[in-house]
């Protein structure tokens, strides 16, 4: 989505907009974009903690993943991650 807004940003200026108020704007995109991929790194990285902890506790691998939703957390992750370098083009 937030692909979609910076191209239609660019279209915008390209229509008369101001260049500076619209290098404002997908600055403000980044910066969103950017806090974003911060929270998920930060729940990603207690999901691989609370695996860890399972596993040195002794459960299976598997298990361990399942309670942490470690499959979840890494395709999150990878999805802002993507969003991040789309933005930041």
């Amino acid at each position: 989505m937030l692909l979609k807004e910076s191209r239609m940003a660019l279209d915008t200026a390209s229509m008369g907009e101001c260049p500076t108020e619209a290098a404002i704007r997908e600055i403000n995109r980044l910066l969103e974009s950017a806090a974003e991929l911060r929270a998920t790194v930060r729940s990603t990285e207690a999901a691989y903690r609370r695996m860890r902890k399972s596993l040195k506790q002794g459960a299976p691998i598997s298990e361990a993943m399942d309670d942490a939703h470690a499959g979840s957390a890494r395709l999150t992750l990878t999805d802002t991650l993507e969003s991040f370098e789309l933005v930041r083009h």
